[in-house]
């Protein structure tokens, strides 16, 4: 992360840290998918990341684990036990045995062209073209 304080002109934020938190979780789920499709590591998700359902967002973008952080700063140590509860009942709810088997997500409705077509046609109408 960069800033500069336009009075000194010099860097008021800077260095290797990045910034992170529920606004960069879209960014961030985003970066992860790319990953997992196009170059197949393991990969951490983080950022953004309050409760179960982020979580699960991110192992179903492609995640193998996540980390947790700016919540533990604000809600403290205590929060990461309702995570693990949170995400263990909708495992159970979802009937997911374990991570492995939460099902990846449809992206094709994310296709520039699906995108186009769908604005085009308007809420509730059928796009005819092919």
């Amino acid at each position: 992360a960069f800033a500069v304080d336009i009075d000194t002109a010099q860097p008021r934020l800077g260095g290797t840290a990045g910034i992170g938190g529920t606004w960069t979780k879209p960014l961030s789920l985003r970066y992860v998918h790319n990953i997992y499709k196009e170059v197949g590591i393991p990969i951490a998700g983080s950022n953004g990341i309050f409760d179960h359902r982020d979580v699960v967002e991110f192992i179903m973008t492609g995640a193998n684990i996540v980390e947790v952080g700016s919540v533990l700063m604000i809600k403290g140590m205590k929060w990461l036990p309702n995570i693990i509860r949170g995400l263990e009942r909708f495992m159970d709810d979802h009937g997911y045995a374990d991570i492995a088997s939460m099902p990846e997500p449809d992206l094709q409705c994310l296709r520039p062209d699906v995108l186009l077509r769908s604005a085009v046609a308007g809420p509730g109408r059928q796009d005819q073209r092919p």
